[in-house]
């Protein structure tokens, strides 16, 4: 059947990408004039470009849907310019930020609700005075979630306002079908578009559903999304006279998405029960202080006999995606005295694989080291000299997706389908295409966030398996200390992880292993997968209480909420951290303030003294604290690429000698005083500025209190009895004295620092 829009005017709201783009490409095609709404003019003019060089008619009308004035006065503009309006999508909105509710802040809350649901109600408001002229068609553009899905747990704002503009539409179906307009309301499930992307979520790993999809997520399918141009055809159906007859009606394009699950069995519980086998994390890792290293930015070695005429970016240039600056694994060599100096005992090194990427997260070869880092040789030079010194080396395994360079994949382009690797990879669509020239045309193959450099793995495919189990394994053996797993949730497979880790630790008993997880991580944590994560649930709170007063609230991180927050609510986010896990998982966790994917702290956090004193806590708390390069001499830089500069050893003026002192002192301190490592934790004090906790470790206490305010704070504490008097051993330059009668202990803490006390060592 053919559709036509002929002498008909369509306003589309948020047109300029995704869904919104398919249908007003798709409304042109069948003869109408189309405007176009949102908030980025290029991407409208985009769009309305598109549609006038196919020989269509189309405006764009920059408003935000939040603005019911600006809304008043698009449609406006748009009735002067063709004196009609016919149809309307309603199709404006944002996934927003999904998160339990009591984190869910009241103004994520509203702003959702802001686009999805006022928005509807003003683009609506303001249209139907016109509809009623000649009557016409209101689609409204709603979701599965809260219409007929609900296991999405943490998208409750999401989900309530998509149930509203369902609601919303068979209401509206009734009360205008006098004046001719029919409303009806697509359903759409999972599609290929950037909105995913562009979702803010926090802790969703606490709250999520036990279901399983026995014929998978999405069966009609097999698990892949559809493409907009799917949603587009059946809104210019019901936009059409052919539906003249449809109101009032939600239709659900979804591929059967997530109709068929069952519920599973709740997580184990944290603790190991009697008879269990308890949960083992490397002893090693519980002493250690990690140091991050991204080798092309860390320190260039003369060493390193590369091929003649090879051309580097000068040391200390731009920091760039493409830059190759020339750092090398003998450079870490050449700094392992530097390090030791600095107390660090442990290095994890980013990707150091075969690739074409300066961060080399698109790995050409697993089982090579890049020869611009010095290759196989070099690993080993470092190996061998960090293992002299007492320093455990860390690699980063990259086992969700490869670079285009991987040779199976790259076998698959010169083959296509006759090749004999061609289940490595998901390919939707002959030619493979893997430098997409047209812009927002999604890969035809399965990649990481849709980027056609990052192919991603069939690791459903046992030959897979095996390969990145021995890759795992020849680098153990080789004599690497453990991994680091890029992304690991991608590989949503258990059962491939309970491997992974028995083939390490067949090979290393001590191996660690260490997932890049930015939530919760119970799943992984049990004992069977993972040995820790990245805790940036310790970087998220430490951040927002010690730089309360000075950290940039314009930057956002689609996994780090900041906001100011004081002690209590500090010491609520802290405990419900370690609350989740077994503490011989809480021990061996890498906290972090900063890494390669985030701004760095000194630049997040604006203030010297809110640094310290994050550095301080990081030193003072159980987990293993990790110092991102540089740091401690005060670099600093804004989002990737900025946060990963060249470590300024060409120009010691640039350092920042008082922070380079602190950071040794602060590092002794957690290594002289083994309580600060493996003691238990007991919060003392949170109100206002002050927080304050003890660390007890058998007959050994230490007492730590933070003080964020700009004025001395005398405080009194009650640390659990023990025999012996408190020796105050931070600050050792103030001592602003403490007192100890009977169980409670009297101290004064110094504007924006803290005071550390220990006994019976």
């Amino acid at each position: 059947m053919k559709i036509s829009l002929s002498n008909k005017s369509a306003w589309i709201t948020g047109g300029g990408e995704g869904i919104g783009r398919a249908i007003a490409l798709r409304f042109a095609e069948c003869g109408a004039r189309v405007a176009l709404t949102a908030r980025d003019k290029d991407e409208l003019d985009s769009v309305a470009d598109e549609i006038r060089q196919a020989g269509g008619e189309a405006i764009s009308v920059v408003a935000d849907v939040t603005k019911h004035d600006e809304v008043g006065a698009a449609v406006r503009q748009i009735v002067d310019r063709w004196g009609q309006l016919d149809m309307v999508v309603v199709n404006a909105g944002t996934n927003g930020t999904w998160a339990p509710i009591d984190e869910l802040s009241y103004d994520e809350w509203a702003q959702t609700v802001a686009v999805n649901l006022t928005g509807a109600y003003s683009t609506i408001h303001h249209a139907v005075p016109h509809l009623k002229a000649r009557g016409g068609s209101i689609l409204i553009v709603s979701s599965i979630n809260g219409t007929r899905v609900f296991s999405n747990t943490g998208a409750t704002a999401y989900a309530t306002t998509k149930a509203a503009q369902l609601a919303m539409g068979q209401m509206l179906a009734l009360e205008l079908a006098p004046a001719k307009i029919r409303v009806n309301v697509l359903c759409p499930g999972a599609f290929n578009t950037q909105i995913h992307e562009k979702t803010e979520r926090h802790h969703l790993d606490a709250i999520k559903s036990r279901v399983e999809y026995p014929e998978g997520e999405v069966p009609l399918t097999h698990g892949d999304m559809g493409d907009p141009e799917q949603v587009a055809n059946l809104a210019a159906f019901l936009a059409s006279d052919a539906a003249a007859h449809i109101t009032g009606t939600p239709v659900w394009i979804d591929g059967g998405q997530y109709r068929y699950f069952i519920v599973t069995d709740q997580p184990k519980p944290l603790a190991s029960p009697p008879g269990e086998t308890p949960i083992q994390t490397p002893d090693w890792v519980k002493h250690a202080v990690f140091y991050q290293v991204f080798p092309d930015r860390f320190a260039r070695s003369s060493r390193i006999k590369h091929l003649p005429g090879l051309k580097f970016k000068p040391w200390g240039s731009e920091s760039i995606h493409d830059g190759f600056q020339g750092g090398d694994l003998l450079g870490v060599v050449d700094k392992l005295g530097y390090l030791e100096e600095l107390g660090v005992n442990a290095i994890y090194l980013t990707p150091i694989f075969t690739s074409a990427s300066t961060h080399r997260y698109h790995t050409y070869d697993y089982l090579e080291v890049d020869p611009l880092l010095g290759g196989d040789d070099a690993l080993r030079e470092l190996i061998d000299k960090a293992h002299e010194r007492d320093m455990r080396i860390v690699l980063d395994g990259v086992f969700n997706h490869t670079g285009r360079g991987f040779w199976p994949f790259h076998h698959i382009l010169e083959n296509g389908g006759n090749s004999p690797y061609i289940d490595w990879f998901t390919v939707h669509e002959w030619p493979l295409q893997p430098y997409p020239t047209e812009k927002d045309v999604p890969p035809n193959y399965s990649c990481w966030w849709n980027l056609p450099a990052l192919p991603k793995l069939n690791t459903n495919n046992p030959a897979v398996r095996e390969y990145l189990y021995e890759v795992a394994r020849h680098w153990v053996k080789f004599g690497i200390d453990g991994w680091r797993l890029d992304v690991p949730h991608e590989i949503d497979d258990d059962d491939f992880w309970r491997t992974f880790r028995q083939v390490v630790k067949s090979e290393n008993p001590d191996a660690y292993i260490c997932g890049e997880i930015w939530s919760e991580a119970r799943r992984w944590l049990q004992g069977d997968q993972f040995d820790a994560v990245m805790n940036y649930l310790f970087t998220g709170p430490a951040i927002s209480f010690f730089a309360a007063e000075t950290y940039r609230n314009d930057y956002i991180h689609p996994h780090l909420p900041f906001e100011p927050i004081e002690a209590d609510r500090f010491a609520s986010l802290i405990d419900r951290m370690y609350g989740y896990y077994d503490w011989e998982i809480n021990f061996a966790q890498m906290n972090m303030l900063d890494s390669h994917d985030m701004a760095r702290a000194k630049w997040i956090t604006q203030d010297d003294s809110a640094l310290r004193l994050c550095v301080l806590f990081q030193m003072t708390m159980p987990g293993a604290p990790c110092i991102y390069y540089g740091d401690e001499v005060g670099m600093t830089g804004g989002p990737d690429p900025d946060c990963r500069q060249a470590f300024p050893w060409h120009d010691e003026s640039l350092w920042d000698y008082d922070l380079l002192r602190f950071y040794r002192r602060a590092v002794a301190l957690r290594r002289t005083h083994e309580c600060l490592r493996v003691g238990e934790l007991t919060t003392l004090h949170a109100e206002g500025p002050v927080y304050a906790f003890s660390r007890n470790l058998n007959g050994s206490q230490a007492v730590v209190a933070f003080n964020t305010s700009h004025e001395r704070v005398p405080v009194n504490l009650k640390p659990r009895h023990l025999e012996g008097p408190f020796k105050q051993v931070w600050p050792l330059e103030s001592h602003e004295g403490h007192e100890l009668s009977g169980d409670e202990l009297s101290c004064t803490i110094p504007p924006r620092d803290a005071v550390v006390l220990v006994r019976g060592e």
